[in-house]
């Protein structure tokens, strides 16, 4: 996303200094690409499967959990009867259990995360393409995101610069299924 940025704020500072285009006016424009796929219906049914299987997961964690802490349990009312030997084993397979217990809620995050991020992939690319489209149809030379993240660059932006309702109409109809893709520069 960054050299994205950097190379889109390059281009422009180049097509503004263009000897040849100083008296040309350039047009810029902003899109909102988060509210853009926020309100698609494949982004809402990719969000509502993700919900599902995070709900799937974290039931499986807090099973999980609940036998652990059973196990630990189980373990503070019987260890003054332990020899010291049999304590010490026990703990270090409670210390062993909640290491997993540790290492699989990581992981389950992080197959989440990761399958949030290929289901999102083509609608980004989507968007991306119908952004493109629009710009071009409309004859913008840049369009720059103004997506809530801390990477925003857009500080300000007149309300008039902002495509997103465009672009969404574009993807709405049946236009965006009938033109031809364009060639995305990353």
């Amino acid at each position: 996303m960054t050299i994205r940025l950097i190379t889109a704020l390059v281009m422009t500072s180049a097509l503004v200094f263009n000897a040849t285009g100083l008296s040309a006016q350039m047009k810029i424009a902003v899109a909102n690409s988060q509210q853009i796929i926020e309100n698609l219906p494949e982004a809402k049914g990719i969000q509502a499967q993700m919900q599902k299987a995070k709900e799937a997961a974290e039931a499986e964690f807090a099973g999980k959990a609940q036998k652990f802490q059973a196990d630990v349990a189980d373990y503070d009312r019987k260890k003054d009867m332990m020899s010291p030997d049999k304590k010490k084993q026990t703990e270090q397979e409670l210390q062993q259990k909640q290491a997993e217990l540790q290492q699989y809620n990581q992981t389950k995050t992080q197959e989440l995360q990761q399958k949030q991020l290929e289901l999102f992939k083509p609608i980004e690319e989507k968007v991306l393409d119908a952004i493109q489209v629009v710009a071009k149809k409309e004859g913008y030379v840049a369009v720059f995101d103004k997506a809530n993240s801390l990477s925003n660059i857009v500080l300000y932006a007149d309300d008039s610069l902002d495509i997103t309702f465009k672009v969404l109409d574009y993807l709405k109809t049946a236009k965006a299924a009938a033109e031809p893709k364009t060639e995305s520069k990353k």
